[in-house]
């Protein structure tokens, strides 16, 4: 992996975790492993708590579900940042 750039002072750091499988997910501490050392504690948002029901393979039985489940996910993203002037 590719560790993550620091954010800026102003950015507030979120992590979008697509968890589509049971069986072959990366587990969130390899995730966090690649932020910067200092980097502030993220928001982790993970598809599995927007209402996706996880398969044990990688193939969601619905992919329009699942695009539905991101879309809320991407919301709740949104609605951590802070209000912008």
């Amino acid at each position: 992996m590719t560790p993550i750039s620091e954010p800026s002072s102003d950015e507030l750091p979120i992590i979008l975790l697509i968890d589509l499988a049971t069986d072959n997910a990366v587990p969130e501490a390899v995730v966090r492993a690649q932020l910067p050392p200092d980097a502030p504690p993220p928001h982790v948002l993970r598809l599995s708590e927007h209402m996706y029901v996880r398969p044990a393979t990688g193939t969601p039985p619905s992919w329009r579900s699942t695009v539905t489940a991101i879309e809320r996910m991407l919301q709740a993203a949104r609605d951590l940042e802070p209000e912008r002037p």
